[in-house]
């Protein structure tokens, strides 16, 4: 009897093998149309004569959505059926399910019971599951050590996601001792690489590591083939390699490439990039891509748009939406943005001035880890305190920020500084004293001529009123009372005024460095704004910096009105022999 029984499972199997791999030909296709009624047909079939693979299967199909079944309780009792016949994976399955709530009540306790079971019958897939489950906590208590234990047990069984989730443990540093070599080795195990995997090997190659030095052929090789397979990232650091090797038309292809793949990084990568790379025809372009990065929530690029519209790059200057995409951007959580928002509320721009709002703004910025943003917030912090803006003027207090700014780098801080020692500085005579305190750039320039300085231009006064009446003329600037003129254009034209004057009359000395200090204090004596107000000296410092700025030099709104009365100014200088 035992022999006959022994027989007639063995002709079952055959039956079941036979009916799963038709059911294959017709799910799959293969030789035939494709044809999922059938292809159910014969796995139902081999299913009743318990053939494991068609049962899983089966189930599998169901839970998919992609054959139909009255109920998903079905695919849980057809992998009951497949565990009640020895089937790891009809396990796991049913596990997986109890973990979803598919088909079952959802009970995490029992599906960690059943990968548990999953594991000790030969599944693989049940440790990926269950150091996923004790990585995030899901159902036991969270443990980095007890996921790169099980991770480390699947490695041990071939699961090549538990090698590579192994890998990036190692990559990133989580739960263990960051180890490039380590992650390196786990990587190149795993048989099939994806894209982040291939990436991440090339990231390692251009790097290098403490037993690998940097190979730039294989960091190309591998984060070519990740981004073959379409990872924008591998996209972005090919570009990198290639800017870095001066190559920048091949970088910009592939920060375009990344652009059209991804609308975050990608497109603010290649948007900022064609901004620092190519000539100001393709700002608009520029533009165009970062705004795309912004308006999909990536916090860099809302920075970027801010600066754009504040300074005109690639659009209209608009200090509306500059100061709109500074606060999404904070909000985002991009710190730079911070003191960009104070100055705004400092400075009376666009919002009524508000020195609390201001401080509290730079004071964001200065708890920040980022050193160029916390540099940039003291600057400011300290000129709070120099000017008494919203906090009782203090001097001590002021230069203190002021050299915490300076040991960070910030260019304003140290020209401030240079600027506050110079003012300390004892003059020769009483009547230098007078003038460095009282004077304005008329009389300034009138008197260093009389005393024989040689660093300006022949006729240096003499130019400077032609310069002066030409503005005059052309209504760029009219006469009040007292001599007092009043600039009809905005902040920023005139600082980009005084910046063409006193480089065409040399106004300016020099530092150690070979960089060029301007008078903008002295200039300002003898006009007012085109609201009939005083410059403010800070404000306009602040305009003549944005101007020789590598993000703003030249996008000046009237800069050719500007050009061509300093042209017509030159015309009238030459004709009167100057």
């Amino acid at each position: 009897m035992q022999q006959t029984d022994d027989t007639n499972d063995a002709k079952d199997a055959k039956s079941g093998k036979e009916l799963f791999d038709t059911a294959l030909i017709y799910y799959l296709g293969i030789g035939v149309d494709r044809n999922k009624i059938l292809a159910k047909k014969y796995l139902r079939e081999a299913s009743s004569l318990g053939y494991v693979e068609a049962i899983d299967l089966l189930a599998s199909l169901y839970m998919r959505d992609e054959l139909y079944c009255e109920d998903y309780s079905e695919a849980v009792q057809l992998y009951e059926q497949g565990w009640r016949l020895g089937n790891h994976r009809s396990l796991f399955h049913l596990a997986l399910s109890y973990a979803k709530g598919k088909g079952v009540k959802a009970d995490m306790a029992k599906a960690i019971e059943l990968y548990l079971k999953a594991y000790e019958a030969g599944s693989p897939d049940a440790c990926f599951n269950l150091a996923l489950c004790y990585k995030k906590g899901n159902g036991v208590k969270q443990s980095i050590d007890k996921a790169i234990e099980w991770y480390s047990k699947g490695r041990e069984m071939g699961d090549a996601a538990c090698t590579c989730n192994l890998g990036f443990c190692y990559y990133f540093g989580e739960g263990v001792p960051e180890d490039w070599d380590k992650a390196r080795e786990l990587f190149e195990e795993c048989p099939d690489h994806d894209t982040i995997i291939q990436r991440n090997l090339g990231v390692i190659y251009f790097k290098g590591t403490k037993t690998c030095p940097p190979d730039l052929e294989k960091a190309v090789y591998w984060l070519t083939q990740s981004a073959s397979n379409g990872d924008a990232k591998a996209m972005i650091y090919l570009g990198n390699i290639y800017r870095e090797r001066a190559e920048y038309l091949r970088a910009l292809d592939w920060y375009r490439l990344a652009a059209e793949k991804d609308g975050k990084e990608g497109a603010y990568t290649y948007g900022f990039y064609t901004y620092k790379l190519k000539g100001k025809e393709e700002w608009p372009t520029a533009f165009t891509w970062v705004k795309k990065a912004a308006e999909n929530k990536y916090a860099q690029a809302e920075f970027m748009l801010g600066l754009f519209y504040k300074c005109g790059v690639g659009t209209d200057v608009n200090h509306a939406k500059a100061f709109y995409w500074f606060n999404v951007a904070a909000e985002d959580g991009n710190e730079q943005s911070y003191s960009h928002i104070g100055r705004y509320y400092r400075d009376g721009r666009l919002v009524k001035t508000n020195y609390e709002a201001a401080l509290v703004w730079f004071e964001k910025a200065i708890s920040s880890t980022d050193d160029n943003v916390r540099s940039e917030a003291l600057y400011d912090y300290g000129i709070m305190y120099l000017e008494g803006f919203g906090v009782a003027p203090n001097r001590d207090k002021a230069i203190a920020f002021l050299q915490e700014s300076k040991a960070l780098d910030c260019i304003n801080a140290r020209n401030k500084l240079k600027e506050l020692e110079a003012s300390d500085a004892k003059p020769s005579s009483p009547s230098d004293s007078y003038h460095l305190k009282t004077d304005n750039i008329i009389d300034y320039v009138k008197r260093r001529v009389s005393d024989g300085n040689t660093h300006y231009v022949p006729n240096a006064y003499e130019k400077l009123m032609v310069y002066i009446e030409q503005a005059k003329s052309d209504r760029i600037i009219e006469g009040t009372e007292g001599g007092i003129f009043k600039w009809k254009l905005s902040n920023k034209e005139f600082a980009q005024w005084v910046l063409m004057v006193s480089d065409e009359l040399h106004i300016y000395w020099v530092t150690d460095q070979g960089q060029r200090r301007y008078h903008p204090a002295r200039f300002a004596k003898i006009f007012v704004t085109n609201k009939n107000r005083d410059f403010r000296l800070e404000d306009l410092r602040h305009n003549m910096s944005a101007i020789n700025n590598w993000l703003t030099s030249g996008e000046v709104r009237n800069i050719d009105l500007l050009n061509d009365t300093i042209n017509k100014a030159k015309e009238q200088i030459s004709a009167q022999g100057l």
